[in-house]
C-alpha cells in the first residue's frame, strides 16, 4: 500500500487548513519579544505516522521524492515550511510556547532540540511527527554533504566528514551541486539529475533494498541484478514516477570495504528518452566509483 501517498495528501491538508488541532491540546501563541531566535535552514529527515506507527527514514523519503521538503527559521520570529512543492511562507516562530503558527488560527507543536527541529501536526484524524535536521552549509559536510575538486571532474561525497566516495564526471557536460542536504551531478542541458545517497551499515542497506523492491510491486518497476560498478556488485531499479523516470543504481561496497556498505545513486529525467540519451555517460560515471 503507498503509505506515503497517504500521508502527504493528509499533510498537506492539515498544513494549508485555516484550523489546525494540536497533538496533546492546546494552540498557537504569539511570538516572543524580539530577542536572540534560533534561525538556519533544517532539512526533512524522518516523518512518523502516529495512527500506523510506521517511520519513513531519510532514505525512503528520497525515493518517494520528499527529500526536498525543509523547514527555515530566520531568527526573527517567522519561519517557511516547504512540503511536497507547496510553500507555507512567514509562519509565526513561538520558540517560548514550542508552537508554528499560520495564519494566526492554526498551530503546530514544535520542538527545538539542538540540532533538530521536531514539528507535530494534527488534524484531529491522523497525528505526524516531523524530524527536521539542521543544514551546516553548502559546502560543508553534513547529513549528505560533499564538495568538487578545483579541476571540477571529481565529485567528492564526504558524508559527514567521515570518509569519501568520488565520482569522476566530465565538466563540460555536467556540474556538481549540493543543494537541500544532497549531492548532485546535473546535466548541463538539464536533461538528467543524479542524486547520492549512502549507507552507512548493513541496516540501512536492507532498509534501502526493501524500498527498491516497493517501488518494483507497487510501481511495475523494472528489477536488474548482476550488474557491476566499479569492481563493485550493483543493483538497478526502474519506474515511472508522477513527474518523471527514475532509475535507482546501488553500487554495493560490502561490510569492511571504509565508511560505508553502499551508495544508492538515482538519474531522474522528465522522460525516458533523457535517460536513454545519458545512458552512456551515467553508466560512465557510475563505473568511476572509488572509495578514500
Amino acid at each position: 500500500m503507498k503509505k506515503w501517498k497517504k500521508m502527504m495528501a493528509i499533510l498537506v491538508t492539515m498544513v494549508m487548513a485555516v484550523s489546525m488541532a494540536a497533538c496533546g491540546g492546546g494552540g498557537g501563541g504569539e511570538a516572543p519579544e524580539e530577542k536572540a531566535l534560533t534561525s538556519g535552514h533544517y532539512l526533512l529527515y524522518s516523518l512518523y505516522d502516529e495512527a500506523d506507527d510506521i517511520t519513513l527514514d531519510r532514505e525512503f523519503l528520497i525515493m518517494a521524492e520528499l527529500a526536498e521538503s525543509y523547514l527555515t527559521l530566520h531568527g526573527d520570529g517567522t519561519g517557511d515550511l516547504y512540503l511536497e512543492g507547496q510553500a507555507v511562507e512567514k509562519m509565526t516562530v513561538d520558540e517560548e510556547n514550542g508552537f508554528l503558527t499560520y495564519d494566526d488560527d492554526s498551530a503546530m507543536p514544535m520542538e527545538i532540540n539542538g540540532e533538530e527541529v521536531i514539528v507535530t501536526m494534527d488534524d484531529g484524524v491522523s497525528c505526524m511527527i516531523w524530524t527536521f535536521v539542521k543544514e551546516e552549509g553548502e559546502t560543508a559536510g553534513g547529513d549528505a554533504g560533499g564538495t568538487a575538486a578545483a579541476s571540477g571532474e571529481m565529485a567528492v561525497l564526504d558524508y559527514s566528514e567521515d570518509g569519501e566516495v568520488f565520482f569522476e564526471y566530465p565538466s563540460d557536460t555536467f556540474a556538481f551541486e549540493h543543494k537541500y542536504g544532497l549531492d548532485y551531478l546535473n546535466a548541463a542541458d538539464g536533461s538528467v539529475s543524479i542524486s547520492f545517497v549512502a549507507d552507512w551499515d548493513m541496516e540501512e542497506y536492507a532498509a534501502t533494498m526493501e524500498g527498491y523492491q516497493v517501488y518494483v510491486n507497487e510501481n511495475g518497476g523494472i528489477y536488474e541484478e548482476g550488474l557491476s560498478y566499479g569492481g563493485y556488485e550493483a543493483v538497478r531499479v526502474t519506474y515511472e514516477s508522477v513527474f518523471s523516470v527514475d532509475q535507482y543504481t546501488y553500487i554495493f561496497f560490502g561490510e569492511g570495504a571504509g565508511k560505508y556498505v553502499g551508495i544508492s545513486a538515482c538519474a531522474s529525467a522528465d522522460e525516458q528518452a533523457g535517460l536513454d540519451a545519458n545512458a552512456a555517460q551515467i553508466d560512465a560515471i557510475l563505473n568511476s566509483v572509488s572509495l578514500g
